[in-house]
Parts: structure tokens; sequence; C-alpha cells
């Protein structure tokens, strides 16, 4: 889980310091394991996230409250009854683990003061959300915990609460105080003998409260020792070192100089892999934040549209692979059928020996012994012959046999040549799914499988609700669904576009159709074609308008359609490189597309070829401006 104790701890003074004195003006359940809190406040209205999700437990604020259920679960119209109306007082942290307290103050019923508190328990699997009173007995949880399910910590109604086990561990003040009298590393010593780390990571792991391994990590990043490194192996001068590195960061934590920061997987800021409330060192690109809650709603906002695409992508791919299984099936059944029926042309050969021999031939020959005038050599062959039949009958049987099998390998080589057609069809598909980056490509892709009769056209669309009409409606209109942003976000996205180094524009295509436009529609004639040979992939347009393209934007566009093919899928984890892919390119003009071809499916000639590594363009091209877009040809001329 990303958010550790130091986290936390901040989180708790950023949520204390925001809403502090706001009053809880709703409470709604949108799923199982998440509460949001309403709260208006002098001047600002705030939304406030509490998941205990086992998957993603989390505390944050958002700016938009998802779709609720019309009718609220049984615990939500609790907390609606002790909290709505209710003053948030104090917001803090037990210590540097990850709980947090909601301490609340108003009047019941009867006009009596009231002091509830709400606990959320940040702890992975064991995440909780618990409603005490003001003696701290347990009035409901989210998840109720018995007996039978944890024999130490019940977390049941009527219960007293009893706090999380403590870890026994070096607070930060406390291994600020153990450094800095010289304790510290007999402390670390006493842990190693007990637990036995592997690792110097795991060591500080063991010993300091609220750390996590990232930001243990850090910590001897800054150091400058490998985490890898075992405890008994470290010297005087890395132990000095790590020290060093350790202090700095426990006084900013002392400080609460808090510095916000969500980290992503590459500079172009597309894959969020952690957040912090410092600033770490090695953990990847860094983006600071106002908040550190603004940088996990960006973060999980994030990860559920990830999450989404990626449910998207695997019900259209179980889709296309049933077909492509279905199709390979097909394409082995008439493979085998071609092999059986492919020397049909002998039954003829036979035939014609027959009747050439018909003479020689007296009832109740069992076999006719003849020169076999179609070998080269004229040796002599054996045929057999049915002996209550006539000479006549019996070469008319292999003629019939004959018949039948071209027949039969006329027809498996026509039904061999479609299935081969669907298989790299389906292949193709597959491609555009792997490579598909937001709901509008994999709208657009769902939308070429419909043409392909893969789906219908209502399959998995959501239900109209059949409850709450106009609220319903305007619901939709205050998240932006009606016709609105999640509409714009769903449409399907044009060709990539991308400036190659040269100042040409280079353009990709994100599914077939869109290929298939983008070649034989919006490309000039005297433009160049790029795809990878004999082997599925995208459609690549490079803008030449009728001038020689330069050898650095055709190696750009080569390396484009290598990066978004089948062949670099197993490439592109390491951002290319480690294997090379032929890369065929001509005139548009050479490009044409046969009758009644699949779409995307083109031949060409007058080719020429390159061998590229293939590179991802988001990292090697910058983007193809608006005005860099707008001065190019119109699309629709031909």
């Amino acid at each position: 889980m990303p958010l550790d104790g130091v986290s936390a701890y901040f989180l708790g003074l950023e949520l204390n310091a925001a809403l502090a004195g706001s009053r809880i003006d709703r409470v709604q359940q949108p799923s199982r394991f998440e509460i949001i809190l309403q709260t208006r406040g002098p001047g600002q209205n705030s939304r406030l996230l509490l998941s205990a999700n086992p998957s993603q437990p989390r505390l944050h604020q958002i700016s938009s409250s998802p779709e609720v259920p019309l009718q609220a679960p049984g615990f939500c119209m609790l907390l609606r009854k002790y909290l709505q109306g209710a003053r948030i007082e104090k917001i803090e942290t037990l210590g540097f683990e990850r709980v947090f307290v909601f301490y609340m103050g108003g009047l019941d019923e009867m006009g009596d003061r009231r002091e509830p508190r709400l606990l959320l328990e940040l702890m992975g699997r064991y995440s909780n959300l618990i409603l005490l009173n003001r003696e701290g007995t347990i009035i409901d949880s989210l998840i109720h915990v018995d007996n039978q399910i944890s024999s130490r910590r019940e977390i049941m109604p009527a219960r007293p609460y009893t706090p999380p086990p403590a870890q026994h561990k070096l607070s930060p003040a406390a291994a600020l105080l153990a450094l800095q009298d010289g304790s510290f590393w007999p402390a670390a010593q006493a842990v190693q003998q007990s637990q036995q780390p592997r690792q110097t990571e795991q060591l500080l792991l063991a010993l300091l409260q609220g750390f996590s391994p990232q930001l243990c990590r850090d910590v001897l990043w800054r150091a400058g020792v490998d985490s890898r490194c075992l405890p008994g192996e470290l010297d005087r001068e890395q132990q000095d070192r790590i020290s060093q590195a350790l202090t700095q960061v426990l006084l900013r934590i002392q400080n609460r100089e808090a510095s916000p920061s969500l980290y992503y997987v590459d500079a172009a800021r597309q894959k969020p892999k952690d957040f912090h409330a410092l600033a770490l060192e090695g953990l990847g690109f860094r983006q600071a934040c106002s908040g550190l809650s603004q940088a996990m709603a960006t973060f999980y906002q994030i990860k559920e549209r990830q999450n989404e695409l990626e449910q998207k992508r695997q019900t259209l791919t179980r889709i296309v692979k049933k077909a492509l299984d279905h199709s390979v099936k097909k394409l082995q059944i008439h493979l085998s059928g071609v092999r059986q029926s492919q020397d049909f042309k002998r039954d003829k050969e036979v035939g014609d020996i027959l009747l050439a021999n018909l003479y020689r031939i007296k009832d109740g020959d069992r076999e006719l012994v003849a020169q076999d005038f179609y070998d080269p050599e004229l040796k002599d062959i054996r045929i057999d012959l049915h002996t209550n039949r006539s000479p006549g009958w019996n070469a008319q049987a292999y003629y019939h046999r004959y018949q039948k099998g071209k027949n039969r390998f006329e027809a498996d080589s026509r039904f061999l040549a479609e299935d081969q057609a669907d298989c790299s069809y389906y292949e193709s598909l597959l491609t555009e799914l792997e490579q598909a980056e937001t709901p509008g490509d994999l709208q657009g892709i769902r939308q070429e499988m419909m043409t392909a009769g893969l789906i219908s056209p209502d399959q998995n669309q959501p239900e109209k609700a059949q409850r709450g009409g106009f609220y319903e409606r305007k619901r939709q209109r205050s998240r932006g669904q009606a016709g609105g942003r999640s509409a714009l976000y769903n449409q399907p996205e044009g060709p990539r576009r991308f400036m190659s180094s040269d100042g040409l524009l280079i353009m990709a295509g994100r599914n077939n159709l869109q290929n298939d436009r983008l070649t034989l529609k919006t490309a000039h004639k005297q433009d160049l074609w790029f795809h990878v040979h004999q082997a599925p992939g995208t459609h690549v347009i490079v803008r030449s308008s009728g001038q020689e393209v330069p050898e650095t934007t055709l190696l750009e566009a080569a390396q484009t359609a290598a990066w978004f093919s089948r062949s670099s899928r197993g490439q592109q984890s390491t951002g290319g490189g480690g294997g090379k892919i032929v890369v065929d390119y001509c005139p548009v003009r050479q490009v044409r597309k046969p009758a009644g071809a699949k779409p995307g499916m083109v031949i060409y000639d007058h080719y020429q070829s390159v061998t590229v590594e293939p590179r991802d363009p988001t990292q090697q091209l910058r983007p193809a401006a608006a005005a860099a877009v707008q001065a190019t040809p119109d699309d629709s001329q031909g």
C-alpha cells in the first residue's frame, strides 16, 4: 500500500488544517467500502472520501461525488444519524500509525451534546471504518470482526474499542534522539539479532515506525549505500552516512516540512508509480503537488481509469480470442482437407490408364497391371478393380473420385484462404487492443468489432436507469455523464500525430477502420506509407507534400510503425531495443485494397524495406501542435 505512517501523519495535519471547524452537510455511501463526507466550511465546501477497501484503502478529498444508490445502506443511515449536521472539531492520527480519528461535536434530537468519533484504519486487508461514542465504545463499524475472525481484537457494536497492537518500533522523535546519543546502531543490532533481516532496507523497516520500504530505500539512496547490502557488512563509514541521511529525513518530519509529491514511471507522466508526503530521490519522475490529498486523488483517479481501461480491454480481448480460436480450429480442419485431397489428380491419371487398357480387363479380374504413361520412367502400376463391376464402371469410379477430390480441394483451399485472412485480422485486432491507450481508442476498436459482426451494437451497453427519471438525469449532468465529459472522454480519437525531427507530420492509425481511412482517403498519393513486413501493425503516413523525405524522418516513421506492431510486444517493456523489425515503405499510390478485404488489409508493390529498432514515438517525437495540424492539407482530400 503506498500510504505509509509518515505520509499518514502529514495527511492528518493537512486535513485537520483544511476541515477543522467544518460542518458535515451530507453522508453518502457509493459502494460497499466507501463513505463520502460532504462538508461545509467558512468559504469552502469539500468532499472527503473514506475508503476501507482492502485492495486500495485511502483517505483524501475528491472533486466530485460518484454515483450513489437510491437506497442508502444501513451503515450509511447510521452515520447520517450521528454525523450529519455535526462539526469536525479535530482530525489526528494515532502516532505514526495509519489510523485517523475524526473528533465530532453536535447535538442530538433532544438538544443534548454528543461527541461521536469516527475512526478510519488504513491497514490493508484489515482496514475498517468505526463509529465510537464519547466513552470509546463501538456504536457500529463498516466491517464486523467477531471472535471467530480475530480472538485478539473484536470490532463489534457495544464492545470497547481497542487500538491496533503496537509494533514496538522507534518513533521518528525517538529515532532522532537515539541518533544523537549514539544508541541507534546498538538498537539496530538488537533488532538484527532478534528478527535477522536479510537486507539493510529491511533492518530500517523493522526499526523505524511509520517508514515504508520506499522511504527506507530513499534514506539509503541519500547515503550512497546499496539497499540490498547485508546489515552485518556495513562498516563504520557507511553507518555514519546512513545516520546523517536518516537525521535529515527525521528533522524534516519533526519540523513538519512536507513536500507532497506524485511520482511517475516515465517523463510522459502517464503512469503514476507512487506518492509521498516527502520528496524522495530515485523513486521516479517527481511532480510537486499542492497537498498530499491532491496527490492521492490524482494517483487513484488515474489508477481507476487504468483499471477501467484494462477491464474493457480484457472484455474485448476475450471476444477476439474466442473468434481467433474458432478460426484456428476451422483453419486446421480445412488444412487437413487440403492435404488429404491434394493428390486428386492422380485419380484422373489412373482413370485414363484404365480407359487405355479396357481391352485387357476380363470379367472377374481383381487388378490390372499396366504401364503408367504418366511416369517419366514408364513403370508398371497395379490398379485395384471391383470384380462384380464392368471395366468401364471401374474407370468411371476413378473419375468420380477425381471430381470429388477436386471439388473438396478447391473448397478447402478457398475456406483455408478465408480462415487465414480471419486469423490475420483477429491478430491485428489483438495488436490494436494491446496498443490502446485511452477509452477513446477502445471505443474505436469496439465500433470496428461491431462492423465486423463480432459484437452486437447493444452488447455490453449499460442498462438505462429504471428509477429516478428526471432526478437521475440531473445527477448525471452534475457528474458530467449525460452528453458531457464522460461522453467526450469515450469518443473515438483521431490518428496519432507526431512531428518528426525534420518538421514533417507523421500519422499513425489506432485501429483497422482508421487505417483504411488514413491510407485510402486522408493520405495524398505522394505521401509515404509504412507498415511492418508481413505482420499485424498500424499504418503510418508521412506527409511529404511531394518533397523528398529526409532519412531522419524516414527512420523515425519506420520506428513508429515497428513500435505499434505485434512484433514489438516483447520489447515495449524495455522501451525498445533488443530486437530489430523489418518495415516496408512505399508511396501511397502503390497501396490498394482488394475487393472484399477486411478492414486494414491492403496490398502494395514497388516498396523498399528498412530494418529498425522499435521506438516509442511519445518519448522521442513531440506531438503535432494544433497549428501544425491545421497547416497540413485538408484530410478530406484524396
